[in-house]
């Protein structure tokens, strides 16, 4: 059963306003600048699709999300958005010239590599991951540490795992490590974000 935050998208976007604050916009804002104007993007667990409506719209790019939540994706079609019903775990996923995924790999533990795998495959250009660091479920704020709790379970059951910034750097690390071009906390240390390349890098400076 879904947690209150995937009712509708009107309860998600409050719910992530709430628990990021006065990070909402930098959360949104750091993945945008890092996708190229004109590009085709594709975004799984795309959720309300805020990062395309609000950050990327202007950026003129060819934008397509997915989400496993039948709700959300009828929502963003009456808004225009161009969605899908996607299940990352048994749907191929669309090549783009790149993909995202925000706040969602976290779902997919222990299969989490899988994932990242699949959705290298689909990027042409770039995969651009960012995800949580702070268990928000253990805030000191009450508020913020119910909202964390009750929203855990998107309609595929409850994440009983979560991030820190170390396990996240050693998964990266461990699997990744000649693909990443680039690793930063954002959203007021909340979040870190990860850019890899389908092609491989240049791993120099990455720790």
């Amino acid at each position: 059963m879904r947690s209150p935050i995937y009712w509708h998208p009107f309860l998600y976007a409050c719910c992530i306003r709430l628990l990021y604050g006065r990070h909402f916009d930098a959360r949104y804002k750091a993945v945008a600048d890092r996708v190229p104007g004109n590009a085709s993007v594709f975004e799984c667990c795309a959720g309300d699709a805020m990062l395309y409506t609000r950050y990327l719209s202007s950026k003129q790019v060819r934008y397509a999300g997915g989400d496993a939540n039948d709700t959300f994706v009828r929502a963003g079609r009456k808004r225009g958005v161009e969605l899908i019903r996607h299940d990352i775990l048994r749907d191929a996923v669309p090549q783009a010239d790149c993909v995202i995924l925000q706040g969602s790999l976290y779902q997919f533990i222990p299969g989490e590599k899988a994932v990242v795998d699949k959705l290298l495959a689909a990027a042409k250009e770039r995969l651009i991951i960012a995800e949580p660091i702070i268990n928000l479920a253990s805030h000191h704020n009450p508020i913020i540490a119910f909202l964390g709790q009750v929203g855990a379970n998107p309609g595929s059951g409850k994440a009983e795992h979560r991030f820190t910034e170390q396990t996240l750097d050693r998964f990266m690390l461990a699997n990744f490590r000649g693909q990443i071009r680039e690793a930063v906390t954002i959203a007021g240390g909340r979040e870190k974000m990860y850019v890899l390349s389908p092609r491989g890098c240049d791993p120099k400076g990455i720790q």
